[in-house]
């Protein structure tokens, strides 16, 4: 039966993920899955060169990276210092050249453990620790 009055919203896991999801599964685990409270979008030079023509926005310096768009109030970024418009640079000292970048290695960060941020704010950058 399909309901009529929903919208056709679906959802993905990469198979990669999945697969370590099962494996974790089938070891009567439960997976865990650690939240930063950040929402990213991939740099690229048109985006930048329009985000710098606004002139209450700082600049961005980077060409590559991950934009943050969001920051949940109250989340592991959030006290941290994550701001809206810093860009996400490395995690863990791993580059990031995209949200896929971001989200995946964002991703591998275990619940509860420390991890190293490095974000560009405006002209300077900024190594931030979140838990």
């Amino acid at each position: 039966m399909v309901r009529s009055n929903t919208e056709a919203i679906g959802f993905a896991i990469p198979i990669n993920r999945a697969y370590q999801i099962y494996e974790v599964l089938k070891t009567g685990m439960k997976p865990t899955h650690a939240f930063f409270g950040v929402d990213v979008t991939s740099i690229t030079p048109d985006n930048a060169k329009i985000h710098n023509e606004d002139p209450n926005a700082y600049r961005l310096p980077e060409v590559h990276g991950a934009l943050v768009l969001r920051v949940v109030p109250g989340s592991p970024a959030d006290v941290s210092g994550v701001r809206r418009n810093d860009i996400i640079v490395e995690v863990n000292n791993a580059p990031i050249r995209n949200s896929d970048d971001a989200d995946f290695n964002l991703d591998q960060c275990r619940p509860g453990k420390a991890s190293c941020v490095k974000v560009a704010r405006g002209e300077s950058g900024k190594i931030i620790t979140l838990e």
